[in-house]
């Protein structure tokens, strides 16, 4: 969801998306790590939904953002392949979190 709605946005400036994703990305983890702190189970539960979604957001928001920055400011020459690792690096960071909570299940 963080992709679709991101489009928009870029037309402020990839460099000040790309900060403001950043502090969503705080604000979720934040919202996240003090959810386990309480003691009503309802209450942390939404709390770890909301926080979910907000870095998931700005997960979504920097797959949009960081490609267009990085094609951007890339010399003509090494476009190209700037453009492949981020790419590349996209995939590895979501192949790896699945391998390694495929050996703890």
């Amino acid at each position: 969801m963080g992709a679709l709605f991101a489009g928009p946005f870029a037309k402020y400036g990839r460099w000040k998306c790309i900060f403001m994703t950043n502090i969503l990305v705080i604000l979720g983890s934040g919202i996240c790590v003090t959810s386990d702190q309480l003691d009503d189970r309802t209450t942390s539960l939404v709390l770890l939904i909301i926080g979910r979604f907000l870095f998931g957001m700005a997960c979504g928001s920097f797959s949009v953002f960081c490609p267009k920055y990085i094609a951007e400011t890339s010399p003509i020459e090494i476009k190209g392949p700037t453009g492949f690792m981020s790419q590349i690096c996209i995939c590895f960071g979501i192949l790896l979190p699945f391998l390694i909570g495929a050996l703890f299940d």
